[in-house]
Order: structure tokens, then C-alpha cells, then sequence
């Protein structure tokens, strides 16, 4: 016989009750949803975190070079940090964004009560990237540095003094759009963009189109991850002595399915979402220390 209850393992105020079938499944279902929640808003937090580090690489090799004397060695070295982070900032992105495709044949990537939401997303970033040829390349730069390692070309340090007590330092990194080897990527395709290609620029482009992208998925999302959220409160509610809960499927008395109840995990989601507002203007980027 199969019945289904909520539970507490504790040892000093532990407890059994059963619940109906539609509870579990609703609390199920409510789990389900933050846990798929969860997981993109980490996965947009590793893309800022990578973001940071790329900006701060920049603003610490602009610094180096102020105030110590950099040979070719010192720029070779330059090179590769910026490669590097880079490399990890645009491999998150495509994490991010591939998560989000419905491409498993032979098993769910992604929790099916969220599926109208998702196609909703990937349709949004397709549109946006099939219209704008500066962010459709960063597609092709990744998978070339990836494979292909360097691809920077006309790196310069440069300052200019604005008066007697403050210097505007400016760093600069282009790719020749020619020179890209990847998976069918062809230059004719991009031909209104120039033949020199700022990185940088179209990094922090690149990186106000996630921001709209992650702000569009909060918006999609947002309904389901409420009714979640308020299913989670009601149950904590009712047993407000208890941090942790299990809900489970019982069949002649032995625990089939078992599922974790806890609302201080969705309280650490809604820390990053205030954390990490969206949308942000990437490229009105300014460091001043002055």
C-alpha cells in the first residue's frame, strides 16, 4: 500500500505525518523548480565572477605597466592572462546559454514544468544573436581560442596626460575577423563589421546581452518561482520549529521516494538576485581612481 508523508529527522523534536498525494507532488513539483532556478542563477553568478576577473586582469596589467617597465617578455605574459579570462568568461556564457536547449534525445536536461519558459529564453538570445553580428562572432572567438589558443592581435598600452596631476591610461586588443578558425564560421558572413575587431568592446556588448537574457528568464520564471516559494512558506508555516523537512512516498512501509524540504536553500537564490541586478550596462564601463 502506498501512502505518502512530511517528516522530521531530528532527534529531539522529530515527527511523522501523512500528507496527501497532491501535497507531495505539489512540494515535488515546487523543489523541482528551484532547483533548476538555483542552478542558472549560479551559473549567471560564475559569469559575472568571470567578468571581475577579466575587468581586474585589465585594470591590474593597465597599473603594471604604470608604474614598472614592461619588456616583451612582461606583454607575452600579458597576452596569455588575457586569453585566459577570456577563455573562461566566454565558456561560462555558452554554459549558460546551452542550458537552457531542450538537445537530450534520450533523457530530460531540464525540469519539464519549466520547458514553456525555456523555449521562451532560447527563442529571445536567437533572435538577438541572429540580428547582431557583434554578438553572434563571440560564438566563433570562444571556440577558437578553445582549439586554436592565441588570437589577440595589436595589443597596446597607451596613456595620455590630461594635465599635470591626472594620465588617462588605455589598453587595447583587436582579432582580425579573417583569422578566426572555427566550426562553420565564415568571414563573408560578417561582412558589416570591421576587419579589426575591438575585444573589449564587444566583450562588455557581449556582456549587457546576458544581463538582458537573464533578466528576461527572471521574467519568465518568476510566476512559477513565486507559486514555489509559497508552497515552501505554507509547509514552514505549519511547522515553524522545524529548518529541514523530507517529504516522501512510501510503499508497505519502506521510503520509495524522498525529497528535501528546506527554505533557508531558496533564501541563499534570492541573496543573488539582489546581488546580481538585472539588467546591467556593461559597456558604460569606468574605472576612476582619480
Amino acid at each position: 500500500m502506498s501512502k505518502y508523508i512530511i517528516n522530521s529527522k531530528n532527534l529531539s523534536n522529530g515527527f511523522e505525518e501523512e500528507i496527501t498525494k497532491e501535497q507531495f507532488e505539489e512540494l515535488a513539483q515546487s523543489k523541482e523548480i528551484f532547483s533548476e532556478i538555483f542552478a542558472k542563477e549560479k551559473i549567471y553568478n560564475i559569469i559575472l565572477m568571470n567578468y571581475y576577473e577579466f575587468e581586474k586582469e585589465l585594470f591590474e596589467i593597465i597599473l603594471n605597466n604604470e608604474v614598472f617597465n614592461s619588456d616583451y617578455p612582461k606583454f607575452s605574459e600579458y597576452f596569455l592572462k588575457i586569453e585566459q579570462r577570456i577563455l573562461n568568461l566566454l565558456s561560462s556564457i555558452t554554459l549558460y546559454l546551452d542550458s537552457f536547449k531542450d538537445d537530450l534525445k534520450e533523457t530530460k536536461k531540464y525540469s519539464t514544468h519549466l520547458k514553456d519558459e525555456f523555449d521562451g529564453i532560447v527563442k529571445f538570445f536567437n533572435n538577438e544573436l541572429k540580428n547582431n553580428k557583434n554578438l553572434k562572432i563571440m560564438k566563433f572567438v570562444r571556440n577558437h581560442i578553445q582549439h586554436n589558443g592565441l588570437l589577440i592581435t595589436n595589443f597596446s598600452l597607451n596613456g595620455v596626460n590630461l594635465s599635470d596631476e591626472l594620465r588617462e591610461q588605455t589598453l587595447k586588443f583587436e582579432i582580425d575577423k579573417n583569422t578566426i578558425k572555427a566550426g562553420w564560421y565564415k568571414p563573408e558572413n560578417f561582412t558589416e563589421l570591421d576587419e579589426k575587431i575591438d575585444l573589449k568592446k564587444n566583450i562588455r556588448v557581449y556582456m549587457d546581452f546576458m544581463s538582458r537574457v537573464h533578466q528576461k528568464f527572471r521574467e519568465f520564471t518568476n510566476q512559477k518561482t513565486q507559486s514555489a516559494r509559497n508552497e515552501y512558506e505554507k509547509i514552514f508555516k505549519k511547522y515553524p520549529e522545524h529548518k529541514y523537512l523530507y517529504v516522501a512516498q512510501k510503499v508497505d512501509d519502506e521510503i520509495i521516494v524522498e525529497i528535501p524540504i528546506l527554505l533557508d536553500w531558496d533564501n541563499i537564490r534570492l541573496e543573488m538576485v539582489k546581488q546580481n541586478k538585472v539588467p546591467k550596462g556593461f559597456k558604460r564601463h569606468t574605472i576612476n581612481t582619480k
